[in-house]
């Protein structure tokens, strides 16, 4: 997650985005005011799929199950 964390950090230039990763720990990150996302990772594996191939994680990841959007859509969080 800490690769992941790095890159968001500087990706997240409006809104906020919180993830909650498969331990159950909170990561936020935000810029200017904007739309806020909730997305709850289920498996530990996918903040590294994410990293290596984040299309196919992102979309993989949702449609298994691995990866749920709250509080926004899942357009949202693209």
């Amino acid at each position: 997650m800490l690769i992941l964390r790095t890159i968001l950090k500087s990706l997240i230039r409006s809104g906020a985005l919180l993830i909650i990763d498969a331990d159950g720990r909170s990561h936020k990150f935000s810029g200017i005011e904007g739309p806020a996302v909730t997305v709850i990772f289920h498996n530990i594996v996918i903040p590294w799929r994410m990293v290596y191939s984040p299309s196919i994680a992102i979309g993989e990841g949702y449609m298994e199950g691995e990866l749920t959007v709250e509080n926004g859509t899942i357009y949202d969080f693209l």
